[in-house]
């Protein structure tokens, strides 16, 4: 918190919840906007004037898109200036995993902006218009005046503790003054787990030549003459046995499985293997 958050002292101080999700903001391109033109519509997140395109489907899809698009007509009809609606939208898992798994994707409402005037609107104003429009709101967790930076601490750590409880991921401070916001943020603390090592690899050396022959001949013996004449029946059987060698012996296994079978020498013959095309 900036200057141990002196300059909110003796303010009203509105303590919210901080959801864990996409900051996405909506406006309208045009000042006499039509709500079923959606090219007049400006979907952005954080910095980007216009979100990427899976963000805008996300939002597009939640079901209070079209009630914020409602919210901000009404009150561009009254002449209320150029509106930015500010958000969260919350997919089904937080990308902290701090807040529990949902099944649907929303967008919660925490600030509204004139950008005619270049002024916010307060919480109260914020918190009437979501609930006249039926938009959901970040909670207000407490809303204090501390006069002593300890005070405000209390309130913050208080504000914390509510977080921690309800398994959100943090707390946004807010005071207005003259139709600008001051704001803090404070999050809470989450365990970093110790990152896992890395996988190992291990260099074995290769099998030796008597080693691979020993694998070949238990494959031929299990396969039989016929069967070693056939490479959809022997091939699987060399696979086995060498691999059995390589895991026995702590050997690297042949990478040129069909080669070593098809240059084995018959132990009766002293001939080669006749593959079967």
């Amino acid at each position: 918190m900036k200057n141990e958050g002196r300059e909110l002292l003796g303010k009203t101080i509105f303590l919210q919840e901080k959801r864990d999700g996409e900051n996405v903001s909506i406006s309208f391109t045009d000042r006499n906007p039509d709500a079923f033109e959606s090219r007049m519509v400006r979907i952005s997140s954080h910095h980007m004037e216009s979100a990427s395109p899976d963000i805008q489907q996300r939002m597009i899809a939640t079901p209070e898109y079209k009630r914020i698009l409602e919210l901000l007509l009404s009150e561009q009809s009254f002449g209320n200036g150029q509106l930015i609606a500010y958000g969260e939208l919350l997919k089904t898992i937080s990308p902290t995993r701090v807040e529990p798994q949902r099944k649907h994707i929303h967008w919660v409402m925490f600030d509204i902006f004139n950008a005619e005037t270049n002024t916010w609107y307060t919480a109260k104003e914020v918190y009437k218009l979501a609930y006249h429009f039926n938009i959901p709101m970040v909670k207000l967790v407490h809303a204090c005046m501390p006069d002593t930076v300890e005070a405000l601490m209390a309130e913050r750590d208080l504000a914390i503790k509510w977080c921690r409880r309800h398994r959100r991921e943090g707390v946004i401070g807010k005071a207005y003054i003259d139709g600008q916001l001051i704001a803090f943020k404070e999050k809470v603390d989450v365990l970093k787990l110790p990152a896992l090592p890395r996988k190992v690899s291990v260099s074995y050396p290769a099998m030796p030549a008597d080693t691979i022959q020993r694998g070949l001949q238990h494959a031929f013996d299990d396969a039989g003459l016929d069967g070693w004449k056939n490479k959809s029946i022997a091939m699987p059987l060399v696979a086995k046995h060498l691999q059995l060698e390589a895991s026995e012996h702590n050997y690297a296994v042949p990478h040129n499985m069909f080669e070593l079978y098809s240059q084995w020498k018959l132990p009766s013959t002293g001939f080669g293997c006749p593959v079967e095309g």
